[in-house]
């Protein structure tokens, strides 16, 4: 358990390190992002979203609009599906 905690915290140092040098815009941002949904999760933990993030053919995030709205770089496409089921 120490060497996860270890290499989590190692992993989140060399981020702020990274963000910290300007060196941010090397994040990559979701090609796109589906807002505005009707989202079933099938977790019990979070069974509804209302929005989705996309990178290539994995699933980035899901969550509510705000906290994936704000994953948005300039070149992503960002889908409202007015209030539809995904």
């Amino acid at each position: 358990m120490k060497k996860l905690l270890g290499a989590t915290a190692g992993s989140c140092a060399v981020a702020l390190s990274l963000t910290a040098a300007g060196l941010s815009d090397t994040i990559m941002h979701p090609q796109l992002i589906i807002t505005n949904a009707r989202i079933r999760t099938m977790d019990a933990a979070q069974p509804q979203a209302e929005a989705l993030a996309i990178q290539g053919n994995r699933l980035l995030a899901i969550g509510g609009a705000k906290s994936i709205g704000s994953l948005a770089g300039p070149a992503t496409r960002v889908i409202d599906a007015q209030g539809k089921l995904v």
